[in-house]
């Protein structure tokens, strides 16, 4: 009988020490990535698109993503629904790289994460990106455009630090 309670008392003891180790590591991601957010230099993977008409596409995998990385940023991302004045290049999706853009970010108070807003100033129609990450890096990315209908992507916000 004391056998098997000292195996209990063990058995309790790993998992309090693996539950220990988990969430000094959710602690480390996060500061991590507050870090990146901070000093933009983090990227963008979308892994779901939601169009403003449709269904819900799953597109991970496909190296759609945003990357800001200090001065630069970079759109990859794929484009579904109305546009109302087709761009003269024939490009669908929502393509661009620039180093003229305001960037701003607030921590969200209720859900524990940010909120980050992204004005490009020289993409062709993107008016702006409205990113909000959870302290885990899941993330939804709303892009908003003068000519084309709101598209959301869902997905996971990772730091470039070195």
């Amino acid at each position: 009988m004391k056998t098997k309670h000292k195996l209990f008392q063990i058995a309790i003891l790993v998992l309090l020490l693996l539950f220990g180790i988990t969430a000094v590591q959710a602690q480390d991601n996060k500061s991590t990535l507050e870090t990146a957010i901070a000093a933009k230099q983090f990227v963008f993977d979308a892994e779901t698109v939601l169009p403003a008409s449709g269904s819900a596409r799953n597109i991970g995998g496909q190296r759609y993503q945003v990357r800001v990385s200090g001065d630069s940023l970079r759109s990859d991302l794929p484009y579904f629904g109305r546009v109302y004045n087709a761009p003269l290049n024939g490009e669908g999706g929502i393509h661009f790289s620039t180093t003229e853009f305001e960037y701003s970010y607030t921590p969200q108070k209720k859900h524990k994460g940010w909120d980050i807003t992204i004005k490009p100033k020289k993409a062709a129609d993107l008016r702006e990106f409205l990113l909000s990450v959870s302290e885990s890096g899941y993330a939804t990315l709303r892009a908003l455009s003068n000519n084309r209908q709101p598209i959301s992507y869902n997905g996971q916000v990772h730091a470039l630090l070195p």
